[in-house]
């Protein structure tokens, strides 16, 4: 504020706290936020020793009892909470953080399936040869460490690429979704991520190593040398059955998790959002410092220059000034009546104060009455407003509000005149509908924040190198902040459902990659031990399109039954999802259809190219191999 002050100290690098202030100052009271009515404030506390939170709300909430009996007209209706400082700080993003380390889960099985199945085929083909091992010798540690080794080989190998993919894609992640992801600028790759990967690799390895070591039991081998190779590949080819349905399965589970965000994203882009061409509409912060713009006239008299200055450049079609842009949250009024009808009231209604030309800049319709003209923006007293149709509903309910008088008697004397009804503007939360609002002419303060919206007939940024040097011209001083279009507010409210929608499509597409690698190897599998069968059907007679369709329907069968399990799980899992959902049910028929279709269309993908080689088989060479 153009004042120079002295640093008292310097917090730890590891310091993280809502909002992550970066100077933290003293707080100073206005006069005007002493009001009993102003809930502009958070408290921080410490736990006692021993306290419970349950305690600490019931102590809380009698205190404020106390208030409410002897200050009963602020206080009516309110009431008080706690929570965790972990709670604040994760935010909204604690539940998605916990679905995305579900879909993390469930791809990380998909895969442990998928190399244990590829170990299990390794096996059988090598069974004869592990069985005759055995009867020369071989102990079944020398058998665990053989497969333990090939299990951790791979696994640890993976684990090396996917902590490479991770370095690259922790920037792209922040680079997308840093805007709405809280403590975005933590978010990277550390000496607990590097162990946690190791120990899951690791871990991984173990397992997928003993799947075929448990079915390499000494009396299997020899059971193999008497039987010949064809039963005991007949039951690893059951068990690499049953691992592809359960891989199946997870991944009905992830791509119908996926499926229905994407729908549910659909839809939140599809609301109205009451401005247009958001694409065209440039918006950025100005902040005078107080001590520099004391008076209400040299603020006044900024903006007005600013605007004046704005108004004739080329490329540039309107400009606005207001306290709180579109599309975001408002400084609201908790209760805002019909002028002396207190009965008849809106709440939490978002106050705009703006400029003549804010309504051109952003792009909002007048639906009734008439514009604020330049007299009453000249007005010493706010005297005239604007409401948006969601405000005239609720406190009017179907009658004529123009010329009616609103707003609180503590606000307004006289009331404040409607003399127009503008379209409603969605606010910062995309799952609700729009918010009440109320527009009045623009008042200067001296340190508050103001908005400048300006609507371009090109590329916004194209003017900015032009408002920058405006703005310097006017004060050196004064930066401008906070540069972006309304198209970036726009994309930001639906903020962590992108996220949520984005990440769980990257693991939608790598369980389908991952079930179709499955599929592909079970049915190579089938075909490379059904050879000597099928070439004694093709020199029976069959022809090469009935052994196609006969081995494309045997991968059809491998996928049906897991589709089933898995819609059924996710049927019964949609009901966890339901927060994350926007106007689309847990249990939508559409969405599951589509899973199924897409499953099937992958499965016959991966058959087809083990039954075109089926088909393609050689009936003579394929006797003489056996």
């Amino acid at each position: 504020n153009s004042e120079p002050v002295q640093v008292a100290g310097v917090a730890p690098r590891e310091f993280r706290f809502p909002g992550d202030p970066q100077i933290l100052m003293p707080l100073q009271h206005q006069g005007a936020d002493l009001g009993r009515g102003s809930r502009r404030y958070n408290a921080v506390g410490r736990l006692a020793e021993g306290a419970e939170l349950a305690v600490l709300r019931v102590e809380l909430q009698g205190i404020f009892d106390r208030l409410v009996e002897e200050y009963p007209e602020p206080n009516d209706g309110w009431f008080t909470w706690a929570d965790p400082l972990r709670t604040r700080v994760t935010g909204r993003n604690r539940q998605s953080l916990f679905m995305m380390a579900g879909g993390v889960g469930l791809v990380l099985l998909i895969a442990c399936v998928n190399v244990a199945n590829l170990l299990i085929v390794r096996a059988e083909n090598r069974h004869r040869e592990l069985a005759v091992r055995y009867a020369l010798g071989a102990s079944r540690v020398g058998l665990l460490s053989h497969f333990l080794s090939e299990g951790l080989v791979l696994s640890l190998m993976g684990g090396a690429l996917g902590v490479a993919g991770a370095y690259w894609g922790v920037d792209l992640l922040v680079a997308l979704y840093g805007g709405s992801l809280q403590r975005a600028d933590q978010i990277a790759l550390n000496g607990t991520t590097l162990v946690l990967a190791l120990v899951v690799s690791l871990v991984v390895g173990v397992l997928v190593g003993l799947v075929p070591l448990l079915r390499s039991r000494p009396d299997r081998l020899q059971g193999s040398l008497k039987e010949g190779a064809r039963r005991s590949s007949a039951r690893g080819s059951r068990l690499g059955r049953v691992l592809v349905m359960a891989e199946v399965a997870l991944a009905v589970l992830i791509v119908a998790g996926a499926g229905l965000l994407t729908n549910s994203l659909w839809r939140m882009q599809q609301v109205e959002l009451g401005v247009s061409d958001v694409e065209r509409v440039l918006t950025f912060n100005v902040s005078l410092p107080q001590a520099k713009y004391e008076e209400v006239t040299a603020v006044n008299h900024f903006f007005d220059q600013l605007i004046k200055d704005l108004e004739p450049v080329a490329g540039i079609q309107a400009v606005g000034t207001v306290n709180r842009l579109p599309l975001l949250g408002g400084y609201n009024l908790t209760n805002f009546p019909v002028f002396g009808d207190p009965e008849r009231v809106a709440y939490f209604v978002s106050m705009r104060s703006v400029s003549p030309g804010y309504f051109d800049a952003v792009g909002v319709p007048l639906v009734a009455g008439r514009w604020l003209d330049r007299s009453e923006f000249a007005d010493d007293q706010i005297s005239s407003v604007l409401i948006n149709e969601t405000l005239a509903r609720e406190l009017f309910r179907g009658a004529d509000p123009l010329g009616r008088l609103v707003g609180p008697d503590w606000m307004t004397e006289d009331g404040l005149l409607v003399v127009g009804i503008v379209g409603d503007i969605a606010g910062g939360n995309p799952t609700r509908p729009a918010p009440p609002a109320c527009y009045f002419p623009f008042r200067a303060d001296p340190g508050l924040e103001m908005s400048v919206v300006v609507r371009s007939a090109g590329d916004p940024y194209g003017v900015l190198p032009t408002i920058r040097q405006i703005v310097r011209r006017l004060d050196p001083e004064v930066p401008i902040f906070e540069v972006r279009t309304l198209e970036d507010i726009a994309r930001a409210r639906l903020g962590i459902g992108r996220f949520a929608q984005s990440l769980f499509g990257v693991f939608a597409a790598l369980a389908l990659l991952l079930g179709a690698v499955g599929i592909y190897g079970v049915m190579s599998f089938a075909v490379s031990r059904r050879a000597k069968e099928l070439g004694v059907r093709l020199a029976l007679g069959a022809s090469r399109g009935s052994v196609l369709l006969m081995v494309l329907g045997q991968g059809v069968r491998l996928t049906l039954p897991g589709v089933a399990i898995g819609l059924l799980v996710a049927l019964a899992a949609g009901s966890l999802m339901r927060s994350f959902l926007y106007e689309v049910s847990p249990l939508d028929p559409l969405t599951y259809v589509v899973v199924a279709l897409v499953l099937a269309v992958v499965s016959l993908g991966a058959s087809y190219p083990p039954a075109y080689r089926a088909m393609r088989l050689d009936p003579i060479k394929s006797l003489k191999d056996d």
